[in-house]
């Protein structure tokens, strides 16, 4: 959960409508990590053309809370 709010409260302090390659150089992670935080928190990442909202490229896209339970089912159990 603390992640989540850090990242949440960093791509709110950003300008608006910077390209997911800004939002990626300005948060300091890589292209594809940036894409993923703005689809997740919905910042609207612009086309280096324009206004234009970008499609954000992700793929196999989970929706959080499935995805947590896999990933907790892949921890083995505690004894």
């Amino acid at each position: 959960e603390a992640r989540y709010f850090y990242w949440r409260k960093r791509l709110k302090s950003l300008p608006p409508l910077l390209t997911v390659s800004a939002v990626a150089r300005e948060l300091g992670v890589a292209y594809g990590h940036a894409a993923l935080l703005c689809h997740r928190h919905k910042y609207k990442a612009t086309l280096r053309t324009g206004s234009k909202r970008a499609r954000v490229p992700i793929r196999r896209w989970f929706p959080r809370p499935r995805h947590e339970r896999w990933l907790a089912s892949l921890k083995p159990a505690k004894h």
